[in-house]
């Protein structure tokens, strides 16, 4: 893939990535405001979105092939942290992540994970051991 490529493609990501969280109700944050002044920054975007038993965060992060998820207490503890590798389409594994915002809790986590790894090239969880494929 040409440079052009990627930095096209990441741009579309991006849209993706805020388009469909925003409508679904996520606080979404974009950085472009911030990259204009020319400070450097590790994330396209952010979003939030608190559900009723757990908060939800993901990432896109610049120059990275993988979008962040993080699963939280309300409290703020975490709960689970995964590196979701895309296969060519992040739309459907945003769709599969909000079809459960308001559902999702301890423990019926592990089945959107399980349909998350359909969706992935490479699904990755973080612990405090370390990185883990789960796919």
């Amino acid at each position: 893939m040409k440079g052009s490529d990627i930095v096209e493609s990441r741009a579309e990501a991006r849209q993706v990535f805020l388009q469909h969280l925003a409508q679904a109700g996520w606080n979404v944050e974009g950085w472009d405001a911030v990259r204009d002044t020319g400070a450097r920054v590790d994330l396209d975007a952010e979003a939030e979105y608190v559900g009723p038993t757990l908060a939800l965060r993901l990432e896109l992060l610049a120059e990275q092939p993988y979008v962040a998820f993080g699963t939280y207490q309300l409290d703020g503890e975490l709960v689970m942290r995964l590196r979701l590798y895309s296969k060519a389409n992040l739309a459907s594994v945003l769709a599969q992540i909000i079809a459960v915002q308001d559902t999702l809790n301890a423990d019926n986590h592990p089945q959107l994970v399980k349909s998350l790894i359909a969706l992935c090239d490479q699904l990755q969880i973080e612990t405090e051991d370390g990185i883990f494929n789960l796919s």
